[in-house]
């Protein structure tokens, strides 16, 4: 089964449903359905259910295709998926080229490369290294078509950045989903537009 919820803060909503379904198989090889192929079928109901309502796709590597990247482009969607060493081998080399010439993120631990070109689309890669330089080293990547910047990388780790929130007594814990607010507002630092204490409030 495939799940699409929706997190808005402490909450998480389903949205939509799709069975993968691989009726009388005796092995491995002989499946015909999959979970991308159960994806693009429930994209287009969610896309038919929610036609204005902008959305952050977020998915493992499996995810990280030129097909799925296409759909959540057409359909103006933003997404962060996972980047496995062994996936995209030109995206992977590109970016660790690139931050061999140029690390564009300052803080340590973190590197940036953006626009970098793959097919048709325009996309940023970022990593982020725990245990850097130890035997317990572990590498998260990570692609997306959220635009990121040195500067807006900064302004997160500042709490008065997030003026829509600043008013809160939770803004030192809280600040919202500062890509929820994106996707919505087109603004990391506005309001929060699924408050889960505004809608606490407001019942």
């Amino acid at each position: 089964v495939l799940e699409c919820k929706l997190c808005v803060g402490p909450l998480v909503i389903s949205l939509d449903t799709e069975f993968i379904e691989n009726a009388e198989i005796n092995n491995e090889k002989q499946k015909q359905d999959c979970e991308i192929n159960a994806f693009k079928r429930m994209i287009k109901r969610i896309k038919k259910n929610y036609p204005k309502q902008k959305f952050l796709i977020s998915g493992d590597a499996l995810y990280a295709t030129s097909p799925i990247i296409s759909i959540c482009e057409e359909n103006h969607w933003f997404y962060i998926f996972n980047l496995k060493p062994d996936r995209l081998k030109y995206i992977n080399d590109c970016f660790e080229g690139n931050i061999k010439l140029e690390n564009e993120a300052k803080f340590k631990h973190y590197y940036l490369s953006t626009n970098i070109e793959f097919k048709n689309h325009v996309l940023n890669v970022f990593k982020y290294v725990e245990n850097e330089n130890l035997n317990s080293e572990k590498a998260f990547r990570y692609i997306s078509n959220i635009f990121i910047n040195n500067d807006i990388t900064k302004l997160f780790r500042q709490h008065d950045s997030y003026k829509g929130c600043s008013e809160c007594d939770a803004n030192l814990v809280c600040r919202g989903c500062p890509a929820m607010k994106y996707a919505v507002t087109g603004d990391f630092f506005g309001v929060e537009p699924y408050c889960w204490r505004c809608n606490l409030a407001e019942q």
